[in-house]
């Protein structure tokens, strides 16, 4: 069987993007040639703002990727794998203090001022529905944070919605810590229903693109 779980077993191809809490390379396994986009995480990095408690943030990072302790957090990647939200997983660990995440690869990020159908925002619009559903929040709803795969004529066969379930916000925990379980002010805006967070910062997108 396929090791993926071992960052030695991969050659770096290039860059894909760069964020506040690491890294995403492409990357193509070594053995079997397949290509990966890999997230590395620098765990220790102080990459927060100060009404995230660090303490937590770690501590759930790495039951996310955590092999023994399969709970609620490494469920979550299970299930939206298992609905099409988000790109596939395919393996994660930490080690040396540093968390990475393989992942499916799509072609690249939705642009601002990009053109969707009706359908491909619908599809977005329902899977953060999901992570509702299953008692979670998104919170950094955005373009970036979009990814598309194209066909031969560059044009969008495919969405979907990423960057989900690292610090995965639970609405309960939202609703019982309020203001102080705050991602960059947002949740305070909505103590009551903390998922119309999500939904506004939804529209505020949706006003960045062209709906046809």
């Amino acid at each position: 069987m396929t090791n993926l779980n071992d960052i030695k077993n991969y050659t770096y191809v290039k860059e894909l993007g760069v964020g506040i809490t690491g890294y995403v390379s492409l990357a193509q396994h070594k053995h079997t040639n397949q290509f990966y986009a890999i997230k590395c995480f620098q765990l220790r990095k102080r990459i927060l703002t100060e009404h995230i408690p660090r303490d937590f943030y770690l501590l759930n990072f790495s039951s996310v990727l955590s092999k023994s302790d399969f709970n609620d957090e490494v469920r979550l990647h299970t299930l939206f794998n298992s609905k099409n939200v988000g790109p596939i997983l395919y393996a994660s660990w930490i080690e040396n203090g540093l968390g990475y995440m393989v992942l499916e690869v799509w072609d690249r990020h939705l642009e601002n001022g990009e053109t969707l159908t009706e359908k491909e925002y619908s599809k977005i619009k329902n899977q953060i529905q999901t992570i509702h559903k299953c008692g979670y929040l998104h919170l950094d709803i955005k373009s970036d944070n979009i990814l598309v795969k194209l066909d031969q004529n560059n044009e969008i066969i495919d969405i979907t919605i990423t960057d989900f379930g690292l610090m995965p916000v639970s609405i309960r925990d939202a609703l019982e810590k309020g203001a102080h379980f705050d991602v960059c002010n947002r949740l305070k805006y909505f103590p009551n229903k903390p998922e119309d967070v999500d939904m506004k910062l939804l529209e505020i997108m949706k006003t960045q693109l062209n709906i046809s």
